[in-house]
């Protein structure tokens, strides 16, 4: 069975994404970091080789934003939803380069919904901070799960 093919089977069903919030986006991360632990679990039982995303490789992808969100603080209030806009659609399409070269990267693109909240990011400062942090709380998640 080749990568593809197991993917499309691991996610039979696409629902839509809850809306993030600034009261769900700890609780979306943690459910994000536990399904992540219980389908490698599942795998292994399996007797699968499937791996778990790495914190190196979640870092490298929380590492753009962060330096967006550096840059932000010294633009004025007027230019910033226009550099959101623009960083984010690259920020996406790094996100989809990234997938499409590791598939362990793809299975956390998809469950924590990245590509798909990023839209939203793109909107208003507000929405890019709760992005931000949302995937703060996934790098965070990651980290105290995952060893």
């Amino acid at each position: 069975m080749n990568k593809s093919s197991h993917f499309q089977t691991q996610n039979p069903i696409k629902q839509a994404p809850i809306r993030l919030t600034e009261e769900n986006y700890l609780d979306l991360a943690k459910k994000v970091i536990k399904k992540v632990i219980e389908r490698s679990e599942r795998n292994k039982r399996n007797k699968r080789n499937d791996k778990i995303i790495t914190t190196t490789q979640l870092r490298n992808i929380l590492q753009y934003l962060s330096l967006l969100d550096n840059k932000l603080l010294t633009t004025s209030d007027s230019k910033k939803d226009a550099l959101i806009k623009k960083e984010l659609t690259y920020f996406k399409l790094r996100l989809v380069y990234a997938a499409g070269r590791d598939f362990e990267v793809k299975s956390f693109i998809t469950d924590s919904n990245l590509i798909k909240y990023v839209q939203a990011a793109q909107t208003s400062f507000k929405e890019f901070k709760l992005y931000h942090h949302y995937l703060e709380a996934l790098v965070a998640y990651h980290k105290f799960y995952i060893r």
